[in-house]
């Protein structure tokens, strides 16, 4: 009789070690999906850190970009290929983003918030002639991600006001 009780009093204690144990490792899994979707996140954006650590180091790189945006018919042969791969990784970053998106990977608010900025940049004169020559930009995804911005304000308006002969805008 005793060992049955004392039977019963493990087989308790180990069931409850047992939903103990379930319920650390769905924590664990958790936290371990927090920390890869943080990752993730850092990744997708490291795309535009790069960027900007170039334009802030390289002023005629940033000089370029800013040509491009805004007169883009007065850029020489090597500023239309540094044009060029500026808007190519902002497009990658944005297309990198809307997957992670898609993939419940990151937040509606982030992906949005990138999207709008991207498509600051395609309002331009430099940006439309971007899209508009790019072959694969309508069948990017970006290009319907991008529609509700269409009136979204350039992102360099302000600088126009100071600098406009140094870019050639007139």
């Amino acid at each position: 009789m005793k060992f049955d009780k004392l039977n019963e009093w493990l087989s308790v204690a180990a069931n409850i070690g047992v939903v103990i144990g379930i319920i650390f490792l769905a924590l664990e899994i958790r936290f371990a999906r927090d920390s890869i979707n943080l990752q993730l996140l850092n990744a997708s954006t490291g795309g535009y850190q790069s960027i900007n650590e170039i334009l802030l180091s390289n002023g005629g790189a940033a000089g370029a970009l800013a040509k491009g945006l805004y007169n883009p018919n007065t850029l020489t042969d090597a500023e239309v290929v540094q044009f060029s791969m500026f808007l190519l990784m902002f497009q990658n970053n944005a297309r990198n983003l809307r997957e992670l998106w898609l993939d419940d990977q990151i937040a509606e608010e982030d992906f949005r918030y990138a999207v709008r900025q991207y498509a600051s940049l395609l309002n331009t004169p430099g940006g439309r002639l971007f899209r508009e020559n790019w072959p694969r930009f309508e069948t990017s995804g970006v290009a319907e991600d991008i529609a509700p911005y269409e009136d979204a304000p350039p992102m360099l308006n302000f600088i126009l006001d100071r600098i406009p002969e140094e870019i050639g805008v007139n």
